[in-house]
């Protein structure tokens, strides 16, 4: 979540440096979980934080809707971060991107 809000504010450093570090701290734990998933979603994350025009090349698009058809990213939480993502392009809120892909 820090991550995010760091992004959202525009401290792009700082929010590398957060998702860095989660990264070599959670990594091996989250492969032993099978919670690959995060990671997937880290690193659509930091693609846009290193690129923000990425957000609106198709492919990108493609993989974070991917994220939408997996079986593990159906409860709200991980909906919502998923939002994240699709907020910027559609330049809505989070709050109304979760609200049309849940409903």
């Amino acid at each position: 979540m820090e991550i995010l809000i760091q992004a959202q504010f525009s401290n792009i450093e700082l929010a590398m440096s957060r998702l860095n570090s989660f990264r070599r701290r959670y990594k091996k734990y989250l492969l032993k979980t099978s919670e690959d998933r995060v990671l997937v979603f880290l690193k659509l994350v930091e693609k846009h934080l290193l690129k923000p025009d990425l957000q609106f090349d198709p492919a990108y698009r493609n993989e974070v809707l991917e994220l939408l058809k997996l079986t593990g990213n159906n409860d709200i939480f991980s909906l919502s971060f998923i939002a994240w993502l699709i907020a910027k392009w559609e330049k809505k809120t989070p709050y109304e991107v979760v609200l049309r892909v849940i409903g």
